[in-house]
This record gives structure tokens, sequence and C-alpha cells, in this order.
């Protein structure tokens, strides 16, 4: 996951440098005007090179977004995003043998523990980096990258609670109607905390959202 996480922040990287050599040369186009949008979306881990057999993880999740422009050409369009998130989680163990006689000399009631369903929440503030292309006038895609702080409830067997990091990366589209701008996402995020805490094996996810935006 970290691997994959690379190679999209030098491929965004890449795109972001290009684009700002194009961008520096007409700053009087900019214009700045803050965008408020709800989205909503599921996440689950059991879905392509995602899937780990260990654990179950899905959720369904409710975001805030404050965008706001940094740029605005005639093509590409590059932003800021501010998202808080609300995440409930589904989680359970699946692999009762991830847990070892080795690791917990009270490994049987750890086990007994985990393996039964638990619901996580957890709280997060995501800041992103967006850019967009605009296919149309109403029709745009784009692509983001970000990280922001994150709480976690509840610990599980490879996750402390408290706090953590969220990182999230994705692709979308969004069409204009008059003032409203609807928006669909596909996205992958990662969750752990640095090495701060142990266990600090994170969660991966993938996930579909839909969302409603307005200018302010």
């Amino acid at each position: 996951m970290n691997q994959l996480f690379k190679v999209f922040i030098l491929t965004n990287m890449l795109l972001w440098l290009s684009f700002n050599i194009e961008a520096q040369t007409d700053q009087s186009q900019i214009q700045k005007r803050l965008t408020l949008g709800l989205n909503s979306g599921i996440s689950n881990q059991a879905i392509l090179f995602l899937e780990n057999s260990d654990y179950q993880y899905k959720n369904q999740f409710y975001r805030v977004e404050f965008r706001f422009p940094i740029t605005n050409k005639k093509n590409w369009n590059f932003e800021m995003v501010a998202a808080p998130s609300y995440y409930i989680t589904e989680y359970r163990l699946q692999n009762k043998h991830y847990i070892k006689p080795e690791d917990n000399e009270n490994y049987v009631a750890e086990r007994e523990k985990y393996t039964q369903e638990r619901i996580l929440k957890e709280y997060a503030l995501q800041i992103s980096l967006l850019w967009r292309y605009n296919i149309s006038k109403k029709l745009s895609a784009y692509s983001l990258i970000g990280s922001g702080p994150m709480l976690i409830d509840k610990e599980s067997e490879r996750q402390a609670k408290g706090f953590n990091f969220s990182n999230y990366g994705g692709f979308g589209v969004m069409y204009q109607v008059s003032n409203i701008f609807l928006d669909l996402r596909g996205s992958i995020r990662h969750a752990s905390n640095l090495q701060l805490r142990e266990p600090n094996n994170g969660y991966d996810m993938m996930s579909v959202e839909i969302g409603v935006s307005m200018f302010l």
C-alpha cells in the first residue's frame, strides 16, 4: 500500500509541476471563490489488491468539503480542499491465528474479543491538493491526494486507538448544473499512526462516494 501511495504522489507531483509552469505565466486570471460541499460514501477493504483475509473492514462515511481554488485557467485548475470527515466502521478479525501465543499471554481471550464484530468511529480532518481538468464548460475530471489527523475511538488487534493519520487519494468527475456541482468519486485510503504507538499495522480501504456542492 505504501508503494502505491508513492507512485500516486510522484505522478501527481509531475502533473502539478507541468501545470505550475504554465500557471505562473498568467496569474491575472486567478479567481478565488470558496465552494462548500457534502459527500457521502461507502468503503471496503475486500476489493481487488486491497483485500486482506485477516480482517473485515467496511464503513459508511460523511464528509464536508471546503474547496478553495488557487488558480483558474481555461483547462486546468489547482485547488486546496479541507474536509472534516466522519466514518462509521464495521470491523472484525477474521483470522484468529493473526493473534499469536507469543504476542500475548492472554491470546485466547484476545482472539475471542476481536473476532466479534465491533463498531469503530473515526473522526478525520483531511487536507488535500486537487487538480482539475475542464473537459467542457460543465464537466470536469480531477485527481486529489492528501492526509490529515484522525481519531479512532476503539483499538483493534492491528491498530491502536486514539491519534492516527488518514492518507487519502482519488479520482472523480464533477458536473455543474447552474450553481450546483454533482460529484462522483472513487478513492483509496490508508489509516495508521507513523509508529507513534503499537500496534500499527493500519487499515486499507477503497471507497466510492457521491456529493453535491455549491459556491458560497
